[in-house]
């Protein structure tokens, strides 16, 4: 997940680690608490 969450931020993105493939699924998916919303982060 290290490599990945590096990878991600040099691109200029933050990551956010939402778990295991599961988890992060349902709070993913249509009607969980992220689904659809835009997050951003003020530089």
């Amino acid at each position: 997940k290290r490599v990945v969450k590096d990878l991600i931020e040099s691109f200029g993105f933050a990551a956010i680690d939402l778990g295991g493939l599961v988890t992060g699924g349902r709070i993913q998916q249509a009607g969980g608490p992220l689904a659809g919303l835009d997050l951003l982060v003020a530089a």
